[in-house]
C-alpha cells in the first residue's frame, strides 16, 4: 500500500513549533518505523524551504531520500488576503493533480487548517481514487465562533475548510472528545471518526544538570526562585489574563516564593497585549 503523509503541519510557522507540528511530525516517524512492507512518502511544500532538509533529516534511515515530494503552489496564497483568492483555489487544483500524480492508496493530511497565515495547501476531493485520512484537532472555533470567526474573511475560510473535513473518508480524532464533537457537530457517521488518542514522544524525559547548568538555564529565562510553570499556547481560549490575574491575587508571601513563568511561542503584539494587562495589574 502507498500511503501519502501531507506533512505540512509540521511545516507552517503557526504550527510547526507548536503542538500539531510536534504531533503531526511524530505520528508521520511512527508510522515510518511501523511501515513494514508500506511505501511510505512525505508531502511537503515548497513555500517553506527552510523545513525540507530538518524534516528530510528527521526520517534518515526510515525511508528512502526520494521518497520526498514537494509541492509547489501559485504564492502568495493565503487567505487573509482576499486578492491571493484565485491563486489559493487554483492552488488546490494543484494540489489535487499532484496527488492524483503521485497516486496513493491513502493521502494522511496532518493538519487541515492551515493556508489563512501562510502559504499552505491543502484540500479533500480526491472523487474516490484514492482514500483520505485528516487528524482531528478539535473543533474550538466552530464550536464557539466569539471571538474567532467575528471576522468575515476568517469565518468563510474556515467553513470551507469544513467543507472538505466532512469529504474525508476517516477523521483521526486527537481524543474521544474531539469524536464526540466531530459526530456532533459534523454530523458525521460513527464510525467514520476514530480516536487515535496522543502519546508522550520519546523526546521528553527526565534530565539531569550539574549545578553550573542549572544557574545558568535560571538566568537564561529570568527565574530567581521556585516556580508555576505554564505550557500551553498563548491564543485567547487559553485566557492567560485570567492566569495572570490569579496570581496576582495571591499573598504577598507565595508570589515572593514562587514566579509564574508562561513559557510559550508568543507573536509581538500578544506579548503587548499581555504587558499590559501586568501594568494594569500592577497599577491597580
Amino acid at each position: 500500500m502507498r500511503i501519502v503523509i501531507d506533512l505540512q503541519g509540521a511545516q507552517t510557522p503557526g504550527s510547526r513549533n507548536r503542538g500539531i507540528g510536534r504531533y503531526s511530525l511524530s505520528l508521520a516517524l511512527a508510522i515510518a518505523r511501523q511501515g513494514g512492507e508500506h511505501e511510505i512518502l512525505i508531502m511537503l511544500n515548497g513555500a517553506f524551504p527552510d523545513t525540507i532538509d530538518p524534516i528530510r533529516q528527521a526520517f534518515n534511515g526510515l525511508i528512502p531520500t526520494d521518497n520526498f515530494r514537494i509541492l509547489y503552489g501559485l504564492y502568495p496564497s493565503r487567505a487573509i488576503d482576499a486578492d491571493n483568492r484565485w491563486r489559493r483555489q487554483a492552488s488546490e487544483k494543484l494540489y489535487e493533480s499532484f496527488m492524483l500524480q503521485i497516486d496513493p492508496d491513502i493521502l494522511l493530511v496532518s493538519s487541515l487548517f492551515e493556508g489563512f497565515h501562510e502559504d499552505a495547501i491543502t484540500s479533500v476531493n480526491s472523487q474516490g481514487k484514492y482514500a483520505v485520512a485528516v487528524i482531528l484537532y478539535d473543533l474550538i472555533l466552530l464550536i464557539h465562533p466569539k471571538p474567532y470567526l467575528e471576522n468575515p474573511s476568517v469565518s468563510a475560510w474556515y467553513h470551507a475548510r469544513l467543507d472538505h473535513l466532512r469529504r474525508a473518508d476517516i477523521l483521526l480524532a486527537i481524543s474521544e472528545s474531539s469524536r464526540q464533537e466531530a459526530i456532533k457537530y459534523l454530523d458525521v457517521e460513527d464510525g467514520q471518526a476514530v480516536n487515535i488518542s496522543c502519546s508522550i514522544d520519546g523526546y521528553y524525559r527526565p534530565l539531569s544538570f550539574s549545578l553550573e547548568e542549572r544557574r545558568h538555564i535560571m538566568e537564561r529565562y529570568y527565574l530567581t526562585r521556585p516556580f508555576v510553570m505554564y505550557t500551553g499556547g498563548i491564543d485567547y481560549r487559553k485566557n492567560i489574563e485570567a492566569l495572570i490575574s490569579a496570581y496576582a491575587k495571591l499573598s504577598n508571601e507565595i508570589r515572593r516564593g514562587h514566579q509564574l513563568a508562561i513559557v510559550c511561542s508568543i507573536l509581538d503584539h500578544d506579548r503587548n497585549r499581555l504587558e499590559k494587562r501586568l501594568f494594569v495589574i500592577s497599577s491597580g
